[in-house]
C-alpha cells in the first residue's frame, strides 16, 4: 500500500501529492503518518514539514511518535545531534530539515510554505480556513506532499468530504485508502459489542465503522423510559446523593434534581423540583436558597452543582451560609457530551430508575442526537425546553462518577478507605466466610464490608 501511495513519476515527483488514510479509531493511522514523515525527513534535503490537527496537543501525537522512534534508533538519533535536535514542538536534523507543530489558528500559518504537511483528523476540524491557507501555499512547491489521516466526519461537508468527492470524480492526484473494518488485532469483538451498547448508533457508526452519516436520531425512546420506570430500584437512605440545579429566572424554569447510586450500581432518581417565574414575578432567589438547604437536611448530599453563569451569586450565598459542597458547573460542549453520553448509557444498559414525571418524559423523548465535525450534539427540535432533562443528566453524571467507599465507625483497623470496594462477579458468598477472620478484610473485600455493615461495625460514607 505504501509503495503504491508513495510512487513517483519519471520526473521524480510524487504520483499522488495528496494521500488519505481513513480507518476506524485506534487503527494506527497516526503511526502510519509518522513513518511517512520520518522517511521524507531523513531522505530528502530542504524539507520544512508541518504537523497540524484540530488542536496543538493532537498535532503533537505524530511528532511525539516520531521522537520516540528516533530515540530508539541508533541510526536516526545521531542525525538529530541526539537530544539537541529534539525540541518540544519541533525536530531538526543535520541536513537542515525541520519538522514543526503549528497552532490551529490559520493566521499563525500564513507565510509558511511547507513541502510536506501531516494533517491528523482532518474530518473533525471546526474551521477549514487553516486547511485552505496551508494547501494554497503548497502550490508553489516543487514536489509537495499532503498526508491526511482521519476517521470520517459526522457530517457530509468540510475539507475531508471535499477530498473524498474529488477522488470519486476521478482526480488522479489523490490516493485514498478507506476502510470501515477494524484492521488492528488488538480490537476484539467483545470490545466492539460493548461500545455498540454504550454509544449512540450514529456515534458508533462514525467511530468504529468509519461510515459517513447525516441527520439526527432520537436520544431516547418510549421503551427506554418505560424500562427505567419499571426498574423500581431500592435505596437504603444511606447512599450519597447529588443535587443539580439548572437556573432560569423568567422564561425558563429553574429545576432541582436529586439522584443517588445504590449498591447495585443503579442510578436512582429521588426528587425533582420546578420553580417557574414570569416577567411580573421572577423566580425568588431566597426560595432557591431555602430549597437547597432543605435538600441538605433531607438527603445525604455528597455534592451540589449549580449551572453557571446564572448560579454564581447563589453559590456565593451557599458558601457564606456554611454549605461547602456547592460548586459551579460550567456548560461547555465537552461537559454536555459527558452528561448526555452518560445518560444515554444508563438508559440503554437499564442502570437508571425513575419515577413518573410527565414533563421530564416529554423533554427526554423530544431530544435528538446529531453528528457535528467536533463530536455529537444533543438538540431540542421541538423547542419545549430541556431543563428537567439537563438536571437529570447532570445529577446522574455526579452519581455515576462518585466513588462508593465506606468509612469505619467503630473499628479503625478493619478497613482502609484508600482501598476501592469491588463487587465480585459471582453473587454467591463463599461458604463459611467471616469478616473477622478474612485475610482480605483490609484489602477491599466486598463480603467483609457487607457483613460488617449489617452488624453496625461499618457505616456507608
Amino acid at each position: 500500500m505504501l509503495r503504491e501511495a508513495l510512487d513517483r513519476r519519471r520526473d521524480g515527483k510524487f504520483r499522488y501529492p495528496i494521500i488519505i488514510f481513513s480507518t476506524p479509531v485506534q487503527n494506527s493511522k497516526s503511526l502510519m503518518s509518522t513513518w511517512i514523515g520520518l522517511w521524507r525527513f531523513f531522505t530528502e534535503k530542504g524539507q520544512y514539514m508541518l504537523s497540524v490537527a484540530n488542536d496543538v496537543e493532537q498535532a503533537k501525537i505524530i511528532l511525539n511518535e516520531a521522537k520516540s522512534i528516533i530515540r530508539a534508533s541508533p541510526l536516526l538519533y545521531p542525525e538529530t545531534w541526539g537530544e539537541d535536535g529534539l525540541y518540544r514542538d519541533r525536530i531538526k536534523n543535520k541536513d537542515g530539515n525541520e519538522w514543526v507543530v503549528k497552532s490551529t489558528e490559520h493566521v499563525s500559518t500564513r507565510g509558511f510554505r511547507a513541502p510536506t504537511i501531516m494533517y491528523d483528523e482532518l474530518g473533525h476540524v471546526t474551521s477549514r480556513k487553516q486547511f485552505d491557507v496551508l494547501t494554497g501555499r503548497q502550490a508553489a512547491q516543487v514536489n509537495p506532499l499532503l498526508v491526511v489521516t482521519s476517521t470520517v466526519s459526522g457530517v457530509k461537508s468540510g475539507p475531508l468530504w471535499d477530498l473524498f468527492d474529488l477522488h470519486a470524480e476521478g482526480d488522479k492526484d489523490i490516493y485514498l485508502f478507506y476502510t470501515n473494518e477494524n484492521l488492528s488485532p488488538l480490537i476484539k469483538e467483545d470490545y466492539l459489542e460493548r461500545q455498540r451498547r454504550v454509544l449512540p448508533p450514529i456515534v458508533y457508526q462514525r467511530e468504529h465503522e468509519n461510515r459517513w452519516s447525516e441527520g439526527a436520531a432520537a436520544l431516547l425512546t418510549q421503551a427506554d423510559w418505560e424500562a427505567a420506570l419499571a426498574l423500581g430500584a431500592e435505596v437504603t437512605g444511606r447512599e450519597r446523593c447529588f443535587l443539580w440545579v439548572d437556573i432560569g429566572w423568567v422564561h425558563d424554569p429553574t429545576t432541582m434534581t436529586v439522584t443517588c447510586r445504590n449498591e447495585d450500581n443503579i442510578v436512582v432518581l429521588l426528587d425533582v423540583r420546578t420553580f417557574q417565574g414570569s416577567h411580573k414575578k421572577p423566580v425568588s432567589f431566597k426560595a432557591l436558597e431555602e430549597q437547597i438547604k432543605v435538600f441538605h437536611k433531607q438527603y445525604n448530599l455528597g455534592g451540589t452543582q449549580i449551572e453557571a453563569p446564572q448560579g454564581v451569586g447563589l453559590v456565593e450565598k451557599m458558601d457564606l451560609s456554611g454549605l461547602r459542597r456547592v460548586k459551579l458547573a460550567y456548560p461547555t460542549p465537552k461537559k454536555h457530551r459527558e452528561m448526555w453520553g452518560n445518560l444515554y448509557s444508563l438508559f440503554k444498559q437499564h442502570r437508571i430508575s425513575v419515577f413518573a414525571h410527565e414533563q421530564l418524559r416529554k423533554e427526554l423523548l423530544n431530544l435528538n442526537i446529531e453528528n457535528t465535525p467536533d463530536g455529537f450534539k444533543v438538540t431540542d427540535p421541538g423547542k419545549i425546553h430541556q431543563d428537567h432533562a439537563i438536571g437529570l443528566a447532570g445529577s446522574a453524571l455526579m452519581s455515576t462518577e462518585h466513588r462508593m467507599d465506606y468509612r469505619v465507625a467503630h473499628v479503625p483497623s478493619l478497613y482502609s478507605t484508600e482501598q476501592p470496594i469491588l463487587k465480585p462477579k459471582v453473587d454467591k458468598k463463599p461458604e463459611g466466610h467471616n469478616w473477622r477472620t478474612c485475610r482480605r478484610r483490609t484489602k477491599g473485600c466486598w463480603w467483609c464490608v457487607q457483613e460488617a455493615t449489617e452488624e453496625g461495625i461499618l457505616e456507608p460514607a
